[in-house]
């Protein structure tokens, strides 16, 4: 059997099922380069799961886990991944892989950014819209569809989550500063008024953490906040419910003048 099971959002953010899962499979993997999961390290996850760990790089994954698959199909093969484990597209291979070969998989989920940004915010879940990712800027070249989903969501008087690109192994991640730094760029040469100086924008960081941060004000104030180490996240709302109001006043001190406008 192949099994993915989340890491969840902190140190001990595995479920019960998740631990009895990972504790029962011959051999364990471990992945954490698709997120950062702050405090964690590979000493502190072998004594919460009481096995031996095999850490994975990128590659061992996108490009050689036919070993994995092959562990699989003869014995219980455990894959431990930060947040939920499909969330992030990357794994979804293996496990078409697996059923392709008639190979059981199970899947153990756990908190995503995606399920706690609604209680951390205090936005409604269903008054989100599509998702999106602040990709890092290579070469000059804007990531404009950040721009555009915003703008349709904006449109519909729907919320975006906009997720900042991060990668462990190359040792960078997209700070809340840095990201409102290219959607200003982004304003600057689509001129539609999406990102414009005023537009209320909550930042989110560390999310499911003792430590985490969520703070909302003008696009243009909120960059000059310390909101410390990664991951970091952005939410742009829409249409705000007189709850969603009150909730951001109360989580996430965001200036009351602001809501009166949004």
């Amino acid at each position: 059997m192949l099994k993915l099971i989340g890491l969840g959002l902190n140190v001990y953010g595995i479920t019960l099922e998740g631990l009895i899962e990972a504790r029962s499979s011959d051999k364990v993997y471990v992945e954490l380069y698709t997120s950062i999961i702050p405090g964690l390290t590979l000493d502190i996850l072998k004594g919460v799961i009481g096995k031996e760990l095999n850490l994975l790089k990128r590659r061992d994954l996108e490009d050689g886990y036919e070993r994995i698959i092959e562990e699989a199909g003869r014995c219980d093969i455990a894959l431990l991944t930060p947040g939920d484990p499909l969330i992030a597209t990357t794994h979804m291979s293996l496990v078409i892989e697996a059923y392709k070969r008639g190979i059981p998989v199970k899947v153990v989920n756990s908190a995503s950014i995606i399920s706690a940004i609604s209680s951390a915010t205090g936005l409604h879940i269903y008054n989100f819209g599509r998702i999106v990712t602040l990709t890092k800027v290579r070469g000059g070249a804007l990531p404009l569809t950040v721009y555009e989903v915003v703008e349709d969501n904006l449109s519909r008087g729907l919320h975006t989550l906009i997720l900042l690109d991060l990668d462990v192994e190359e040792g960078y991640w997209v700070s809340i500063g840095e990201a409102v730094e290219i959607l200003e760029i982004m304003e600057a040469r689509m001129g539609r008024s999406v990102f414009g100086s005023d537009r209320l924008v909550v930042g989110v960081a560390r999310v499911g953490s003792t430590d985490f941060i969520v703070k909302a004000d003008r696009l243009s104030k909120i960059k000059y906040y310390d909101f410390g180490g990664p991951p970091h996240s952005l939410v742009v709302p829409g249409r705000l419910h007189f709850m969603e109001v009150e909730a951001l006043l109360c989580l996430a001190e965001a200036p009351r003048d602001l809501l009166r406008k949004s």
